[in-house]
């Protein structure tokens, strides 16, 4: 009896088509082998069962490596680039005293002090806000100054009575708080000047006795230095000589 093979079409006799092998049991097929046995994938095999199927398939092994090998190497820039991030971003919070900042107002004030007497002109801007740092800053660059040679120029009238040599010896004394009333009127002032909001969260003033030592002069100088807390730092926000000098040369 003639059969019509459900695989292919023809037209066939006995139990099997003799054109494509449909119904032939013997036959082995690429779809059959396939899908004979459902594969356990490999992040569910054990270390054994692993083994095994990468001695089946070792072209499998290689690829799977370059995988993983593809994703450790994405885990690790990303991983680098985080690390770089947190780095600029700590850095940058340093430098605006937001962190490990343990200066205290009475430091800051003494700081001031010390950075004319050395000559720091970076240790000079960093007692004030970043505002007033920019004016310095302008300055120094409108007059063409290098670093070494900045506080020469802003403080020549110091060179020119003390001497190129001058020192400061100041004596941060004692301390009175501001009252809100000034903060606020400050805050305001600052704003006109400069062109920023500032808050201050609290402020003092510090009693202080200098000092000046030069080549031409000795003497003892009187100043009250104004300190305000912006943000989690303490700056500089405004130095004032209160007395006459008195030579003790």
């Amino acid at each position: 009896m003639t059969k019509i093979c459900k695989s292919c079409g023809k037209e066939y006799k006995g139990d099997f088509c003799e054109n494509c092998g449909y119904g032939d049991p013997n036959l082995k097929t690429v779809a059959a082998d396939k899908y004979k046995k459902i594969q356990k994938p490999l992040r569910h095999m054990t270390e054994e069962e692993k083994a095994q199927y990468f001695k089946e398939h070792p072209a499998q092994k290689n690829k799977t490596g370059k995988k993983n090998n593809s994703k450790k190497l994405k885990i690790i820039t990303v991983v680098i680039c985080g690390i770089l991030v947190a780095a600029i971003v700590l850095f940058v919070l340093y430098k605006r005293g937001y962190i490990f900042n343990n200066t205290d107002k009475r430091e800051v004030a003494a700081k001031y002090f010390q950075s004319i007497s050395d000559r720091d002109f970076d240790e000079f801007l960093s007692c004030f806000p970043d505002e007033i740092k920019d004016s310095y800053e302008k300055s120094a660059d409108e007059m063409e100054l290098k670093e070494d040679k900045a506080l020469d120029t802003l403080y020549a009238d110091y060179r020119e009575k003390y001497g190129d040599d001058f020192k400061i010896d100041a004596n941060i004394g004692k301390e009175q708080s501001v009252e809100q009333s000034v903060i606020t009127d400050y805050e305001k002032e600052y704003k006109e000047k400069y062109g920023e909001d500032i808050t201050v969260k609290e402020a003092s003033i510090f009693s202080t006795d200098a000092e000046i030592k030069g080549e031409k002069l000795t003497e003892k100088v009187y100043y009250e230095v104004y300190v305000a807390k912006i943000g989690l730092k303490w700056y500089v926000v405004n130095v004032a000589n209160i007395s006459p000098s008195i030579s003790v040369n």
